[in-house]
């Protein structure tokens, strides 16, 4: 287990904070994105000086755009952990780093879910989009007006129609694509096949993978 993981708490509103484990085996979800070139979006982090005042309290409104969308989807699942590294690691202690890097493969091996800010450069691009609105199509049946709404196929998708290969196709597109920032970190490839679960948040789509199964909203049912 990490030694720190951030108390999202149980209800939807109110800030976070910093709790420690002692050696207590809680359930949490793991956050994997990019901090950014620009210092100006850099994330927040806990340093020496600020480690006493995380344990109280973080502020929600101090927080990037992505930790906010992180620490939401969080409560909405009903978990209450969530381990984020630059609060979780005493970001400019080398003792701490000395102790809680050499895990970072199982802090992602043991958590419940990994959300994957595929899409964001920085902490401004958050997790969530807004998706590609249904198209209305009206049809008659039995001579009764009926309207559904159809989703758009991606083209990649029609090139594969088997599953896996486009899949396949898609995830190694992800890792050279530039639409997909997070790729471009080194650190990304254990937090990928280490995490028991993944959701990646894409621009135009959400993409879950686990050692069962992939599954993307452009192909096969909803």
């Amino acid at each position: 287990m990490p030694r720190r993981v951030i108390d999202v708490g149980a209800s939807f509103s109110g800030n976070a904070k910093l709790c420690v484990l002692n050696k207590e085996v809680v359930t949490y979800i793991a956050l994997s994105h990019c901090w950014g070139s620009n210092l100006n979006e850099s994330p927040l982090k806990t340093l020496k000086a600020t480690l006493p005042t995380h344990l109280e309290d973080i502020p929600l409104s101090s927080l990037s755009r992505t930790f906010r969308d992180a620490i939401a989807f969080t409560r909405k699942l009903k978990i209450r952990y969530i381990w984020i590294d630059s609060l979780c690691i005493v970001q400019d202690d080398d003792m701490d780093w000395q102790h809680e890097i050499p895990k970072m493969g199982d802090i992602y091996r043991n958590c419940w879910l990994t959300l994957s800010a595929a899409k964001s450069a920085d902490g401004s691009g958050g997790l969530f989009t807004e998706s590609t609105p249904g198209v209305p199509i009206t049809f008659f049946d039995d001579g009764r007006e009926t309207l559904f709404h159809a989703r758009r196929v991606f083209s990649d998708s029609a090139a594969y129609p088997n599953m896996d290969e486009h899949l396949d196709m898609k995830v190694d597109r992800m890792q050279h694509d530039t639409d997909f920032p997070l790729f471009f970190r080194g650190w990304v490839m254990q937090e990928r096949y280490l995490s028991p679960r993944t959701l990646y948040f894409c621009a135009s789509e959400l993409i879950w993978e686990c050692s069962d199964k992939a599954q993307c909203e452009c192909w096969g049912k909803p």
